[in-house]
């Protein structure tokens, strides 16, 4: 196995972290928006990949009861 397969077999890991370090930042950013009194509404936000691919994300939320 040369240097070259060693190095194509790291850049999957390199770019599913960045991806899942998006996900943890998106769903932090969602937890402080949530904690605010005007919750319920339609919620979006996006963010790119590291290969340039844009990711949308909706999240629709009504409130029942008190």
């Amino acid at each position: 196995m040369g240097r070259n397969a060693v190095f194509k077999m790291k850049q999957p890991l390199k770019s599913l972290t960045g991806f899942v370090g998006a996900i943890v930042v998106a769903a932090l950013t969602l937890t402080a928006s949530m904690a605010a009194e005007s919750a319920p509404g339609t919620w979006k936000w996006s963010f790119t990949g590291q290969n340039g691919q844009a990711f949308e994300t909706t999240l629709k939320l009504t409130q029942d009861g008190g």
